[in-house]
């Protein structure tokens, strides 16, 4: 069952923070999210370990977003989910188009999900660690 090991700091102010989640094989097709970050944090990282491989049977994937695009920050493919290791992304969506952190603009819940494409692995199990800097008040 999903759940949240770190939970936010919203309390300091251009300080680089991180919240922390786990899911495993049993969260298959179930939306974990995140508690909310305000208007204008700055998404710095995004970083996913897979403690435990992955063992089902067909091509399954791992993906963050939002409710809106749930795959907009990043996608886990099932090479990754197969092989245990850290996995970053610090490029891509999370980076404006003037190569600075991107803000978020509205209040925000990120999620994540992993899908089994078969929904019949047997082990698994991921911590995903979302980095990020809350804007100056």
């Amino acid at each position: 069952m999903a759940f949240l090991i770190t939970p936010p700091n919203l309390g300091h102010a251009g300080r680089r923070e991180c919240m922390q989640a786990r899911l495993n094989f049993q969260d298959d097709g179930a939306t974990f999210t995140f508690p909310a970050l305000p208007a204008g944090t700055m998404l710095d990282a995004i970083h996913r370990s897979v403690n435990t491989t992955f063992d089902d049977s067909g091509a399954d994937d791992f993906i963050v977003g939002t409710a809106v695009d749930p795959d907009g920050f990043c996608i886990l493919a099932n090479t990754d989910l197969t092989t245990a290791g850290m996995y970053h992304d610090t490029g891509g969506v999370l980076v404006a188009a003037n190569g600075m952190p991107q803000r978020l603009a509205a209040a925000t819940a990120l999620t994540c999900v992993y899908n089994g494409a078969n929904s019949d692995a047997t082990q698994g199990e991921v911590d995903v660690y979302v980095y990020y800097t809350l804007a100056n008040a």
